[in-house]
């Protein structure tokens, strides 16, 4: 099973951001190029996702939907 954890942090100089990223061997981080995800979450009549901090939504990138 996957399961993805999203942080955001306010970045002032992202280029050493990233030089510390690539450095960090720990990490194995690789850079990608930009792209553009919209995502559309759903509600269900029975279960309320922000009580059980679930999410079920669409993901479209470029062409390409997916359900996580």
């Amino acid at each position: 099973m996957l399961y993805e954890v999203e942080q955001k942090f306010p970045c002032r100089d992202l280029t050493t951001v990233a030089l510390k990223l690539e450095r960090s061997a720990e990490w194995n981080v690789t850079w990608s190029d930009k792209r553009e995800q919209a995502d559309v979450y759903y509600a269900h009549p029975c279960r309320n996702f922000a009580e059980t901090d679930e999410a079920l939504r669409i993901r479209r990138v470029g062409s390409e939907s997916r359900i996580t």
